[in-house]
């Protein structure tokens, strides 16, 4: 236990040096780059910016037709900046929401998440073909998403709308961020209160946003995701061949008699949380909107030059997401169980939240095997975890201050160059305490933390992809049609998300968990699995699909049933919702103003440029 906490504060020392070394260099040479930028011609300035910064993607110059004429030393530090790209891009999925959310889940609910993987595969090539491809052939006439709208429809509120929407989004996948990070170190350190890890955290993630967002070097982010690779790997292997009697045959027969093998559920409901046919049919598509539309990713993919790069750059992470998920929902939905099998942590009290098991695991089997490793496995998620936060803070406070502040209250009022160097500061201060108290008030639900980001990402990412895709393929959208739809359909969504989160479902879905083996040798009992299968099988038979109904449940069997509703279902509805009703919103729309299906006639040229049948020769 004492080496593990050594090496765990040892390496989240050596890890906070080189990041802040970093982080202020950046600063530092942000503030030269802005300097020079300001004396020098727009040709110079845009190549030492690429010189200086090669993912400063304001400036680096994108496959138009007029190409920027670099020295050949910048071309050699472009195809750099490619290689870290991809690099950082493949390992960005070292993070604690990932870590901590899909091995909970995974015990909870057994490997037919395994579907998720093929999810989030069709939404990436999904997102390839449509998406990427789209926006990529608008070179820097476009430099966000949203910007899109703006110029599809000439209607600055439409990008300042969608921005917040995404912005939303990412703030609450951020926070999630910070509550992974609590969990973990609640387990590593119990005698830190979750509330005080959370503060502390979050206060040093405000710090780093203050500054523009914390980061640090390409081999750090190695260095943190093979450490967890190897960390998973080695867990997985000593719960599985140290200290059993049981072969590797008997394992999987008593997961097999638990319905642990089960790959994917083929039942057909709304209210199943993961089957195969919501898995394919619907999840796919807030995935494609993420990967595609998501401000980070977008500025990544828009970043790289020429366009041939860039496809290699968005598809580039595949491996790496099927290789560590599978590893993830393996060991959480497979390992975990065996480990605590008869025995629930939670149950026993030994954690203080669901989200906690699969954590609770590594820790166990790390720190009484090779404790050196667990310090260091925690250390590295958490504070990969801690960069992405600061960072994705500091990318939602420019959107803040961007898209609204800029606009609405800086231009209009003309707020002086103090108040507005001091407003820059305070938004990023008042987003982060939100980000503190919102992760605090995740401990307090009873999803997981899977499940939490999945009314999110779904009850959001899917209304944008269906604003976008009615913009791209609908020449006759007008944006009164289209704002008004994404509006409702956004209103319905965080009303049936809400009550799918603060009302309890009527039929639990989670694999039943008890501790009538806490107290019996799993030496003894692995060596008699029919023994150890019948102590249990009443208990499963019992509990399994249980009924558990509580005081402030709806009465109301309509919001009953809507409020049961699998999250992932939101995905294809809100799409369709939006392609249906912004049509119809715009042709009702058009109707009343002009009396004709097309209000927005005279514009016909203009906007045809912005379709995707006018683009698609332009890209493929």
């Amino acid at each position: 236990m004492i080496e593990e906490q050594i090496s765990f504060w040892m390496f989240m020392s050596v890890f906070a040096i080189l990041s802040i070394i970093k982080t202020l260099n950046k600063f530092i040479d942000d503030l030269k780059s802005d300097q020079v930028i300001e004396t020098q011609s727009p040709e110079k300035s845009k190549i030492y910016a690429i010189e200086n910064d090669p993912n400063n993607v304001n400036y680096v110059e994108y496959e138009t037709n007029e190409k920027l004429n670099c020295p050949k030393h910048v071309k050699k530090k472009l195809k750099k900046h490619l290689v870290k790209s991809i690099i950082n891009y493949s390992i960005s999925f070292n993070s604690s929401f990932l870590v901590v959310g899909a091995l909970s889940e995974a015990y909870l609910f057994g490997i037919r998440m395994i579907g998720n993987i093929i999810s989030v595969f069709l939404g990436q090539i999904y997102s390839f073909f449509i998406i990427h491809s789209f926006m990529y052939s608008f070179g820097d006439e476009i430099k966000t998403p949203y910007e899109y709208l703006e110029k599809r429809y000439n209607k600055r509120y439409l990008k300042s709308l969608s921005s917040f929407v995404g912005m939303l989004f990412y703030f609450m996948f951020l926070s999630l961020y910070l509550w992974g990070c609590t969990a973990m170190i609640n387990i590593l350190l119990p005698e830190l209160s979750m509330p005080m890890a959370n503060l502390l955290l979050g206060i040093y993630s405000i710090f780093g946003t203050l500054i523009g967002g914390l980061t640090q070097s390409t081999k750090t982010n190695i260095f943190q995701f093979v450490i967890l690779c190897v960390g998973l790997v080695t867990a997985i292997k000593l719960t599985l061949f140290r200290g059993r009697n049981a072969s590797l045959k008997q394992l999987w027969h008593l997961a097999e008699l638990n319905q642990r093998t089960t790959l994917f559920d083929k039942s057909i409901d709304l209210h199943t949380r993961y089957t195969i046919l919501n898995q394919v049919l619907s999840l796919p598509l807030p995935w494609c909107s993420k990967l595609g539309l998501f401000i980070a990713d977008f500025m990544r993919y828009k970043s790289i030059e020429p366009k041939k790069k860039s496809k290699i750059l968005f598809l580039s992470n595949i491996p790496v997401m099927i290789f560590l998920n599978f590893i993830l929902l393996l060991a959480g939905g497979l390992v975990c169980f065996l480990y605590f099998f008869g025995c629930d942590p939670l149950k026993r009290k030994q954690i203080q939240n669901k989200n906690q098991i699969g954590i609770y695991w590594l820790h166990l089997v790390l720190s009484r095997n090779i404790p050196s490793l667990s310090g260091i496995l925690f250390a590295s998620i958490i504070y990969y975890s801690v960069i992405q936060h600061s960072l994705g803070m500091a990318l939602c406070s420019k959107t803040v201050i961007d898209e609204t502040l800029n606009p609405y209250l800086f231009d209009r009022l003309s707020v002086g160059r103090n108040l507005k160097n001091f407003l820059k500061k305070l938004i990023p201060a008042i987003l982060g305490t939100l980000s503190i108290l919102m992760a605090y008030a995740f401990q307090f639900a009873r999803n997981t933390m899977l499940s939490l980001f999945f009314v999110f990402n779904n009850s959001i990412n899917s209304p944008l992809l269906g604003l976008f895709l009615v913009s791209m393929f609908n020449p006759y959208a007008n944006h009164a049609g289209v704002s008004t739809a994404f509006v409702v359909n956004l209103i319905i969504n965080f009303w049936i998300g809400s009550g799918s989160v603060i009302f309890s479902r009527t039929k639990s879905q989670e694999f039943p968990t008890n501790t009538l083996l806490c107290d019996h040798s799993h030496a003894h009992l692995f060596s008699n699995m029919t023994k150890m299968h019948s102590i249990t099988k009443n208990y499963m038979e019992l509990h399994h699909n249980s009924t558990v109904n509580v005081d402030y449940y709806p009465k109301n069997q309509v919001l009953l049933y809507l409020y049961s509703i699998a999250p992932i279902w939101y995905c294809l509805f809100s799409v369709l919702f939006n392609l249906i009703f912004g049509s119809l919103f715009s042709l009702i729309y058009s109707y009343v103003k002009t009396r004709s299906f097309d209000c927005d006639a005279e514009f016909s040229k203009e906007r045809k440029k912005y379709l995707f049948y006018y683009r698609y020769k332009k890209f493929f």
